[in-house]
């Protein structure tokens, strides 16, 4: 009889609870074989020290699952909460930083891409 290798995979995606090296390198020492990190919330530079952190485990390789979002254009980060009611104009700019209550900051130049009249949704369409 020939050998056997295990291929039964333990994944586990990084969250608030696992978002340290010591955590990786537990979950890793308890049996995981590979990380999700879900690009659909947070930075990309938190991406870039996760993958650094899984990266760092010295005694064997680990899978790395990139699990990416849809057609979102993600909004920068805004400095305080924005309340918006209905009829309240919205200006979308191509920034990274908030600068005012009305003026949200995205990060892709809709203005090339998007017709005028069309629909825009926002907040998981929550706002259009």
């Amino acid at each position: 009889m020939g050998l056997l290798f295990k291929r039964t995979k333990i994944l586990a995606t990084i969250g608030p609870a696992t978002n340290t090296k010591e955590a990786i390198h537990e979950l890793v020492h308890a049996g995981v074989n590979g990380f999700r990190l879900n690009f659909s919330h947070g930075s990309y530079e938190e991406r870039d020290q996760q993958i650094e952190w899984i990266r760092s485990y010295p005694l064997k390789p680990i899978a790395i699952l990139q699990d990416l979002q849809g057609p979102k254009i993600p909004l920068g980060n805004l400095k305080d909460n924005v309340l918006v009611a209905e009829g309240d104009e919205l200006t979308l700019e191509y920034d990274i930083e908030h600068d005012g209550k009305f003026h949200l900051p995205v990060q892709y130049n809709l203005a090339e891409k998007v017709k005028v009249g069309e629909t825009i949704y926002i907040f998981d369409g929550k706002v259009r």
